[in-house]
């Protein structure tokens, strides 16, 4: 699941508003701005009713004004390309791609004894 937000700075205080296909009524705020990312953590979790890993993004967009980006579960892509495009796949959906086998080395046998080191 993913939360965004959007932050204002007024007067030295965040406050943070959910936007988008967020539920509205979330919000959250703080006198710095470690202190907002904190407390958008916390309201995502109690809202979501999750206590499993929670990844926090933002992008300022001005020096007053910045994009939070909450994502519930492990996420393989992240930031707000990833937010954008909706893939927030967790580690068990996607599988590592298998190693290719190593090709054998060339053997000298069409160069009639040819041999660059010579």
């Amino acid at each position: 699941m993913v939360y965004v937000f959007i932050c204002k700075n007024d007067g030295g205080k965040w406050t943070a508003k959910a936007t988008g296909e967020t539920d509205s009524s979330l919000t959250a705020d703080g006198a710095s701005f470690d202190e907002i990312a904190v407390n958008l953590k916390k309201v995502v979790t109690e809202s979501a009713e999750w206590n499993g890993p929670v990844q926090i993004n933002h992008s300022h967009v001005t020096p007053n004004s910045s994009v939070f980006v909450c994502n519930l579960g492990a996420v393989v892509a992240s930031g707000p390309v990833a937010a954008a495009t909706g893939d927030n796949k967790t580690a068990e959906d996607t599988k590592e791609a298998e190693p290719e086998p190593e090709e054998e080395e060339e053997s000298d046998d069409d160069m009639d004894g040819f041999s660059l080191f010579d």
